[in-house]
């Protein structure tokens, strides 16, 4: 399945999720950048509040975009350590990538005036534009059980089909349009897939 850009997407899959609409008690969170256009797109349909999350991808020494873990805030990190292992990467040099990651996110968070809001015994859907790998959504779900939320929901247009079962274990509910099987890069499944700028993503909270 191939979508028109985010917004459709938004739109399209806003449908799966029309069990939360209107309720007080549920927010909508976009990984920015990407996310936050596709998240948008799912509130404004539900008629629920929305907000951003930053989510920095760490990626492997000399290889960066290859995904050994992610970090989104308050000190909530996740590791594959299985990629680790085999890559054979100390634990200095993860240090290292941690602390590069973590300011380069406290610095987009800041420029971007994201507020998380008080989500204990709250229900937090979070929202990306696709899942190859899943490190930062991962990262994004362990943040919002680390802020008390009843219920964690990742919520996509398109999650490789191998990833599935492996996310339903860090998310109470992973709700998608397409799960397939040739999953090389999320752009494949759009036909308009452009960066997302800081600016746009700024409009887009700003008219929450």
């Amino acid at each position: 399945m191939v979508f028109k850009d985010r917004q459709e997407a938004g739109e399209r899959f806003a449908d799966k999720l029309k069990s939360f609409k209107g309720d007080s008690g549920v927010v909508v969170f976009g990984i920015l950048r990407g996310g936050i256009v596709v998240a948008e797109a799912v509130a404004k349909k539900l008629s629920l509040p929305f907000s951003g999350i930053v989510v920095r991808k760490i990626g492997a020494p000399g290889n960066p975009e290859l995904a050994i873990g992610a970090v989104s805030g308050e000190g909530v990190v996740f590791w594959d350590e299985e990629i680790i292992s085999d890559l054979r990467i100390s634990r200095r040099e993860r240090e290292e990538l941690l602390k590069e990651k973590e300011r380069e996110r406290e610095e987009r968070e800041r420029l971007l005036g994201i507020k998380i809001p008080d989500m204990e015994g709250k229900i937090a859907i979070v929202v990306d534009d696709g899942v190859a790998t899943g490190s930062t959504a991962i990262a994004a779900g362990m943040f919002f059980k680390k802020k008390r939320a009843k219920k964690v929901v990742l919520a996509t247009p398109v999650i490789a089909k191998d990833r599935v079962s492996y996310m339903e274990k860090y998310f109470d509910e992973v709700v998608y349009v397409d799960a397939p099987e040739f999953f090389y890069a999320v752009g494949q499944f759009y036909r308009d897939f452009p960066q997302v700028s800081d600016e746009e993503a700024r409009n887009l909270l700003k008219s929450k």
